[in-house]
């Protein structure tokens, strides 16, 4: 494992934090903002990962606070080359996810639900593998 200080998202760009409250604090959550104040890098998941080279990945765990569609959106060629599996925790972006998840011929095998949080109504975990694509001619009974 190596760390990396950078956001993932949907493109390479640099991202702006915008300062948290209290209680925003108190959840871990801060807000985020293309183009303004405090700034941290950020890369798509496709560009870290042709960059590294890796010969093979077989695992991707996204707990980004609400931004785990665009870290997807910017995912879409490594899920289709390596195809891992993906545990994701989602805030209030479950039904968008399973759009994105889709159309990168993936589906969702479990869910975990949590009771709402003050910033969220919808939180939980879900559990996410490549839909098994059969051919015709491998779908042959015989009896």
């Amino acid at each position: 494992m190596i760390p990396l200080r950078l956001a993932a998202w949907r493109e390479n760009t640099l991202l702006s934090l915008s300062k948290a409250s209290e209680e925003e604090i108190a959840s871990f959550l801060s807000k985020v903002q293309v183009g303004e104040n405090s700034h941290m890098l950020a890369v798509s998941v496709d560009s870290l990962v042709e960059s590294l080279s890796l010969p093979r990945l077989d695992w991707i765990k996204i707990d980004i606070e609400g931004d785990e569609v665009e870290a997807l959106k910017g995912a879409m060629k490594t899920l289709r080359r390596y195809k891992p599996t993906l545990w994701i925790e989602f805030h209030d972006t479950l039904e968008e996810l399973k759009k994105v998840l889709a159309e990168a011929d993936y589906e969702i095998r479990g869910e975990v639900h949590h009771a709402p949080t003050l910033h969220y109504r919808e939180v939980g975990y879900s559990w996410a593998v490549r839909r098994i694509l059969l051919r015709k001619t491998c779908v042959s009974l015989y009896l």
